[in-house]
C-alpha cells in the first residue's frame, strides 16, 4: 500500500481533474474486480465548483442514496455528489471499505472546465446501464467499437470526462476502459505535460473529520 491520509489532510489540496478510486464489496463491484484482477471497481473525478466551498465528485453509480447537487434529486448514472457525503454513506452503509486518491498534476484551465461543464449538460439526464448492457459495452470498447448508449458506466464517464478536458488520447475508446486502467497498476500516459501521483490510501478512521455544525452549514 502506498501512502495514507486523513480525509482532512487531503481535501484542501483536491482540485478538478484529482481522482478517487474505490474498493467494493458487492456483488457486481467484486465481479468487476475479479475480472480486472484489481482492487477498484469503481472511480470518480472531483469537481470543484466555485459556488461550493467543498469538492464534489462527478461520477456514475447505481447508488441512489445521494442528491444531485445541480439536479436536486436522486438518480443513477452520471452526476455531481459532495465527495464527503459519498465517501461516508459509502463506509455507513458497508458498501466501500477502501478510498484512494490520484493527484493531477497540471492546470486546470478555463477551457479544460468549460469542456467539463459541456459534458455534464450533455450526459447529466442518462442512468446506469444494467450489468449485462455494461458488460456488452465493454466488450464492444475491447474491440474498439465507441459506445452510443446515453448510459455511462463509472470508468467509462471518466475517461470520456479526460478526452474531453484534453487530458487522455482518444485513440482507445472510452468504453474500453475499467478503473484499474486509471490506477498506477494500469499506467494510463496521460497528454501533454501531465501526469498522476501515486494512490494516496485514506484512513478509515480519518473520514470523519467535520463536526455536526459543519455538517449542518453544508
Amino acid at each position: 500500500m502506498g501512502k495514507t491520509v486523513k480525509y482532512a489532510e487531503i481535501e484542501p489540496r483536491l482540485k478538478t481533474g484529482d481522482m478517487l478510486l474505490c474498493h467494493s464489496v458487492i456483488h457486481e463491484s467484486i465481479m468487476i474486480e475479479f475480472i480486472e484482477g484489481s482492487a477498484w471497481s469503481h472511480i470518480g473525478m472531483v469537481v470543484r465548483l466555485p459556488q461550493y466551498d467543498y469538492p464534489l465528485l462527478w461520477e456514475s453509480t447505481a447508488f441512489e442514496n445521494l442528491n444531485d447537487v445541480l439536479l436536486g434529486e436522486k438518480k443513477t448514472g452520471p452526476m455531481l455528489v459532495p465527495l464527503h457525503e459519498r465517501i461516508q454513506t459509502d463506509v455507513d452503509q458497508l458498501w466501500d471499505p477502501m478510498f484512494a486518491f490520484r493527484l493531477l498534476n497540471g492546470p486546470c484551465t478555463p477551457e479544460m472546465e468549460e469542456e467539463l461543464n459541456n459534458l455534464i449538460q450533455e450526459v447529466h439526464e442518462g442512468q446506469f446501464p444494467k450489468e449485462r448492457e455494461m458488460l456488452e459495452s465493454v466488450a464492444e470498447g475491447k474491440l474498439g467499437i465507441s459506445s452510443h448508449s446515453p448510459n455511462l458506466f463509472c470508468s467509462q464517464l471518466f475517461a470520456e470526462t479526460y478526452m474531453r478536458m484534453g487530458l487522455l488520447s482518444t485513440e482507445r475508446v472510452p468504453n474500453s476502459y475499467w478503473p484499474v486502467d486509471f490506477s498506477s497498476q494500469g499506467h494510463v500516459n496521460l497528454l501533454g505535460q501531465a501526469t498522476l501521483s501515486e494512490e494516496f490510501y485514506l484512513l478509515a478512521d480519518g473520514i470523519q473529520t467535520q463536526s455536526a455544525e459543519e455538517n449542518e452549514a453544508r
